[in-house]
């Protein structure tokens, strides 16, 4: 038994060797071939020292690409890590609140183990192994010993090491929680590919992105030698075009159904009630009817919602509450015939509970946040929630599990449909078969 436990010791230490090993040798090709790219712009000699007015900006960006770098590929180990899986997984049903799977982790002896041989390779390694871009920032032309420099850089890193392990690891507990309500293979020995996949698309990012933000910098202080007030008004109209595309993109979408609405309804001589405040659901949703139809002797009350953002998946419970999950970093959305996976929330039924789908989300997603919102509303006959614009996908869930649905489903005492889906269903009168 100990000899076991001391193989499995020695597995997770070079587990962290290997993780630490890949996150060096990316970032450092990354930074010596953008400095060797630096160099060939500006026709300096190779052994000139770098100059700090012209890397300070893509150091800034390298740096940040970094810190994500290392999360995305602890992610990607952790959600591969099969003996951890064995030790602190109970299993879908029984995955906890974000407190519990903390503490879950925290006590798992791999975890403890990968972090401390984590935390230590920094401590034996040179400054500038991994984090060069970082080390320049803060040290270029200091006189600060070495040894201070690298107490700096330790009170820097070890933070962010301990933090990021720590939520990716946390994370990796949900994305099993959805692999096995979906029912879908464990692929949780084929690393080989998620990894290096990560891998170059960081390597890209190191490369590339740099200069171009140093390019749109430059581009933006050239117009300020000109006139200050002009950068600040094409930051703020980038800015607002941005928050506002997807308001217009809504009422867009929201005045063509109405069209149709309005024009299938004399089309079929149903009888169409008066639409209350239109545009309001898309950017506040209140607890009344937007309008009733009359259909084959049939009453409908039609509630609308809207989906603002394609990318982020909805999910209605039986108790009246719609969760949106919102999702931010590099994602690829696939085909829509692809979003065939389980989205659930803590079971434990808190005000706080999370939604979770890994099968939207490229593994890259920096973080995620879910709002919730009652959609309840009181109404005569059949009760109906309209969704327009509609999001990829929609779910219905209770408080341990959730389901993917399709237009007509019932949740509760509702109907859900797509704004296409409830004309087509009125005209065939089938809006109550699902």
């Amino acid at each position: 038994m100990n000899t076991e436990k001391a193989f499995s010791v020695y597995l997770r230490i070079w587990r962290a060797i290997a993780i630490y090993a890949l996150f060096v040798a990316v970032t450092g090709i990354g930074t010596f071939f953008f400095i060797l790219f630096g160099y060939a712009v500006t026709d300096r000699p190779l052994r000139a020292t770098l100059d700090a007015d012209m890397f300070q900006y893509p150091f800034i960006v390298q740096s940040v690409i970094i810190v994500l770098f290392l999360g995305s590929l602890i992610r990607t180990f952790a959600e591969h890590d099969t003996a951890m899986k064995e030790e602190i997984y109970p299993g879908a049903e029984a995955v906890g609140g974000l407190r519990e799977n903390l503490r879950l982790v925290l006590s798992c002896r791999h975890f403890r183990i990968e972090l401390a041989t984590l935390a230590l390779l920094p401590l034996l390694l040179p400054l500038e192994c991994g984090f060069y871009p970082l080390t320049f920032l803060l040290f270029h032309g200091s006189t600060l010993s070495r040894a201070v420099q690298k107490l700096i850089l330790l009170c820097i890193v070890l933070p962010i090491l301990f933090v990021t392990s720590l939520w990716q690891h946390v994370s990796a507990l949900y994305t099993w929680q959805e692999a096995e309500l979906a029912q879908r293979p464990d692929n949780s020995r084929r690393i080989l590919a998620p990894v290096l996949s990560t891998c170059a698309l960081y390597l890209v990012c190191l490369l590339l992105l740099p200069g171009i933000i140093s390019i749109l910098l430059s581009a933006l202080f050239s117009l300020a030698a000109v006139s200050f007030s002009l950068v600040g008004a094409v930051i703020a109209a980038v800015i607002l075009l941005g928050f506002l595309l997807r308001y217009i993109r809504a009422l867009c979408i929201r005045r063509t159904f109405f069209k149709n609405l309005r024009q299938r309804c004399e089309k079929c001589e149903f009888s169409l009630s008066r639409i209350k405040r239109p545009y309001r659901s898309i950017f506040r949703i209140k607890d009344e009817i937007s309008f009733t139809v009359k259909a084959h002797d049939k009453l409908y009350s039609c509630k609308l919602l809207a989906g603002l953002a394609r990318g982020n998946p909805m999910s209605f419970s039986p108790n009246g509450t719609v969760h949106v999950i919102h999702s931010f970093g590099l994602r690829i959305l696939p085909a829509r015939g692809l979003y065939n996976h389980t989205v659930f929330h803590a079971p434990d039924g808190r005000s706080d509970q999370m939604l979770h789908a890994a099968g939207w989300y490229q593994r890259l997603e920096i973080f995620r946040f879910t709002t919730k919102t009652d959609f309840t509303f009181e109404g005569d006959g059949q009760k109906v929630l309209i969704v327009n614009p509609v999001p990829v996908a929609l779910f219905a869930g209770t408080d341990k599990s959730s389901r993917s649905i399709d237009n007509g489903e019932a949740v509760g005492e509702y109907r859900i449909f797509t704004g296409s889906a409830f004309l087509n269903a009125l005209e065939r009168d089938c809006v109550e078969k699902q």
